[in-house]
């Protein structure tokens, strides 16, 4: 992990980056606060586990209950966004034998399928930065819609990048900003479904605020989110997921603002930043 400043909107901030899920609950377990918010509320309601230790284990080990909930929703929204698979053609040769046409005696009796012309890297920026109100049903939803988003693109051919970043100021004072990579090829459900619960930020995430800040967090709060434009992601990002879970309130809506963006994006010829808040005013 990477401890570094950075200014933003002339505002200079202290940023923690790592490198994955793995990397920061190892380092949020070694270095939380012993009486810290984060870890010794046990509140299910609010956090989505029932304590910090659960919380470790669920996100190094998986919790078969909360990822099969994700991939229930997420089969919902890529069931609807799916496109066509890629096209198999038939020739005298190929990688799989089409048993009916070898019976019926046709030459081209095997199936080849079409080669994707290689494309660029997209790269997808996620704020976690949410207001203590967001619920656990909404927060799951959009992270559904982003792995649906993230799995069309590389159904597409495109290789993908992740960054999951929540920024936050308290009582006043500079920000600070968590940033962890994601891996996608494939795509880890098992990480999303930690990611994108509850737990993610309220136990993780805000362990490494009250580190930084030096004291034990306030109760059922997560400071002043402070969010992230497209401005302030890199330069390269294509594709913003801001902290608006107020927009998943179904899975139609989920799968709406997924095809919209993609939609934004080839129109925009691949360049600039798509916003889901961009893509749900567009409906």
């Amino acid at each position: 992990m990477r401890i570094y400043e950075e200014k933003i909107k002339g505002v200079r901030g202290t940023v923690y980056e790592f490198d994955d899920l793995h990397e920061l609950v190892t380092w949020s377990k070694k270095n939380h606060r012993k009486n810290g918010y984060s870890f010794v509320n046990n509140d299910p309601s609010f956090f989505g586990d029932n304590g910090y230790e659960e919380a470790v284990r669920d996100a190094l080990n998986g919790n078969v209950k909360r990822t099969d909930y994700f991939a229930g929703i997420l089969d919902n929204v890529k069931t609807l966004v799916r496109t066509e698979k890629t096209a198999m053609t038939h020739d005298v040769t190929g990688e799989i034998l089409d048993i009916g046409a070898y019976l019926s005696g046709e030459p081209e009796c095997f199936m080849r399928r079409n080669p994707r012309p290689d494309k660029p890297v997209v790269r997808v920026a996620v704020d976690m930065a949410f207001s203590a109100g967001n619920t656990s049903e909404r927060i799951n939803r959009r992270g559904a819609a982003i792995v649906a988003l993230i799995d069309e693109l590389q159904n597409m051919g495109f290789y993908t990048e992740v960054r999951v970043l929540s920024r936050v100021s308290f009582r006043k004072k500079s920000p600070v900003s968590v940033k962890c990579l994601v891996r996608c090829d494939p795509v880890d459900v098992d990480s999303f479904a930690t990611m994108c619960s509850s737990s993610y930020l309220r136990r993780f995430v805000i362990s490494v605020y009250e580190v930084y800040y030096g004291e034990d967090w306030p109760e059922y709060s997560h400071g002043t989110p402070a969010p992230l434009e497209c401005y302030e992601c890199e330069s390269e990002d294509d594709f913003l997921f801001k902290n608006d879970s107020d927009l998943y309130g179904s899975d139609k809506l989920a799968k709406d603002i997924v095809l919209k963006m993609l939609e934004m994006h080839n129109a925009k010829d691949n360049s600039g930043c798509v916003t889901d808040r961009d893509a749900y005013m567009s409906l």
